[in-house]
């Protein structure tokens, strides 16, 4: 994961076997931005379905040309519709979040746990509640679209620390998946539903998530009792046995802090090096 970051960037597209004039059958490219779409390789577009298939692609950022790394296929049973549509659903550097989740079926290479989070993706109904609701009321990221923004803030830090640490690449995704949901069962709160409730979160997670973890438990228990300890409501450190879990909130509570960190010093000058939050009444500092 660090790797990907440090020495390349990534797209997603769609390819697909077209017949031009003349009868040739050529692969077009398509993708989600206004950018160019790249020319890619025909050999490497060739374990792709010709009927169409996303694919994440990787550039190099050595140099000044964009030079192609790899070519990642995503699951072929995901239709072009299905990412086009959410992506209308967010804008900025949301869409390129909503982006990078789906591009992750790329990379996650265990079966049951790419299997949980296509699921999860596939929910339309669920899906645009994540992209425009917020992670608390008047807490950390209260705006449209900061619960998708806090959950992958929580998702990203949460595997780079478990592979730092090298607790194993299974342990890594779980982490992720883990990271990236353990807020949503904040779609069902007052806040961003209607007809929401007020009450604990994590529990209205396995509410929202119970036909996937369902599928997951009947599949593997060591993989659904890790993702759901992630998901859970904390626990002390001596009574929760996975690693995991426990990175999980800490990232959490990290991307919650900086948040409020960052919101104590807007509109304020650069000279200030500390400020008492009219948020929360904490004082902040900083260095720079």
């Amino acid at each position: 994961m660090r790797l990907l970051m440090i020495r390349a960037r990534s797209s997603l597209y769609w390819v697909e076997q077209q017949l031009e004039e003349g009868g040739a059958l050529n692969w077009r490219v398509t993708g989600l931005e206004r950018e160019p779409a790249p020319s890619l390789p025909s050999d490497q577009l060739q374990p792709c379905n010709s009927d169409g298939q996303w694919v994440v692609v990787e550039f190099s950022t050595e140099g000044e040309g964009r030079d192609l790394v790899r070519l990642r296929p995503l699951p072929d049973c995901i239709p072009r519709s299905q990412v086009e549509r959410q992506a209308q659903w967010a804008s900025g550097l949301q869409k390129r979040t909503l982006v990078k989740i789906w591009s992750m079926l790329a990379y996650i290479d265990d079966e049951l746990l790419k299997g949980f989070l296509l699921d999860v993706l596939m929910d339309d109904q669920l899906m645009l509640a994540f992209c425009r609701d917020k992670a608390s009321h008047g807490y950390h990221h209260n705006h449209v679209g900061g619960l998708l923004a806090h959950s992958y803030e929580v998702a990203v830090s949460a595997a780079t620390l478990c592979s730092q640490h090298q607790l194993g690449m299974r342990t890594t995704w779980v982490a992720f998946i883990g990271g990236l949901l353990h807020d949503i069962g904040k779609v069902r709160m007052f806040s961003n539903d209607s007809h929401g409730v007020s009450g604990e979160h994590e529990a209205y997670s396995f509410m929202v998530l119970s036909a996937p973890l369902e599928h997951l438990r009947m599949k593997s228990a060591p993989l659904f009792e890790a993702l759901t300890a992630c998901l859970a409501l904390s626990s002390s450190r001596d009574s929760d046995p996975y690693q995991v879990a426990g990175i999980v909130r800490m990232c959490d509570r990290l991307s919650a802090e900086v948040c409020n960190w960052r919101k104590a010093f807007e509109r304020r000058p650069s000279h200030f090096w500390y400020v008492k939050s009219q948020h929360d009444g904490r004082m902040y500092k900083r260095l720079n």
